[in-house]
């Protein structure tokens, strides 16, 4: 009897610790998925911090959309066509990425649906003239599905 009474109690006793591994175990999870949500944030910010700087720091790309913006597309030559070409293609890359890490779970849907309205923007006004090509199928349709916004506010390069 005292056999089986030890057993019965070391029974129990593993059956706990298996419970708090478990409450450990998610703890850890939980905590890591955060850590990642905070490193995919952190390095979309680092990644728009450094654009924005390079689009400060070069008055070409500047002078560039200056020309876009009052002359049109067909106006750039050459080199500044590939420069702004570059630079668009850049965003769209960037863009894309912001919507992979929401469908991944790392990004709140605020945040996705931000980033979607000025896609939207950036498609209507820069992308879809110079048919720049969306290879992300459903990156477009998401896009697409948000290209009705209110009338552009000042887009950010």
């Amino acid at each position: 009897m005292n056999l089986d009474n030890l057993n019965k109690w070391l029974t129990l006793i593993a059956n706990l610790g298996v419970i708090a591994g478990l409450f450990v175990l998610i703890s850890e999870i939980r905590y890591a998925v955060e850590t990642t949500q905070f490193q995919t944030y952190q390095s979309r910010i680092d990644s728009q911090i450094e654009r924005n700087a390079e689009f400060a720091l070069s008055r070409e790309l500047a002078d560039i959309y200056q020309k876009v913006d009052t002359q049109g597309l067909d106006s750039l030559v050459g080199s500044e066509y590939r420069r702004y070409l570059s630079w668009e293609a850049s965003k769209l890359q960037r863009f894309q990425g912001t919507y992979a890490a929401w469908k991944r779970g790392f990004l709140s849907d605020d945040e996705n649906t931000e980033s979607l309205n000025a896609a939207a923007r950036e498609y209507q006004r820069r992308w879809a003239p110079m048919e720049l090509n969306i290879v992300n199928t459903e990156f477009l349709e998401a896009i697409l599905k948000v290209s009705d916004p209110p009338p552009p506010v000042l887009i950010d390069r």
